[in-house]
């Protein structure tokens, strides 16, 4: 099954220390050249390299207000998103 949800969105949460969450990423998934590789595969260790590159300096293409702020990026992951045919997620177990 070829994913066709619309996966563009990204997001952002200030926690209450200063620091900032972000993710997303989805368009990295749509130009991959490893896109099979994110296609049914439950493995939660592989992680797109595009799309850790798409977070280094986020905050600061995104927000005129961070464009000069000094960011460290402390940890990134990944996680599986499962879809059923008519393209809402479910949840359970994906193997």
């Amino acid at each position: 099954m070829v994913h066709t949800i619309p996966v563009e969105i990204d997001y952002i949460s200030v926690r209450d220390d200063g620091s900032l969450i972000v993710g997303g990423g989805g368009q990295t998934y749509k130009t991959s050249p490893n896109r099979e590789m994110m296609v049914d595969n439950a493995d939660d260790s592989y992680f797109p390299e595009e799309t850790r590159q798409y977070f280094v300096g986020y905050a600061n293409r995104n927000y005129k207000s961070l464009a000069d702020a000094k960011f460290v990026n402390d940890y990134t992951w990944t996680g599986c998103m499962g879809f059923t045919e008519d393209g809402f997620p479910f949840v359970g177990d994906l193997t």
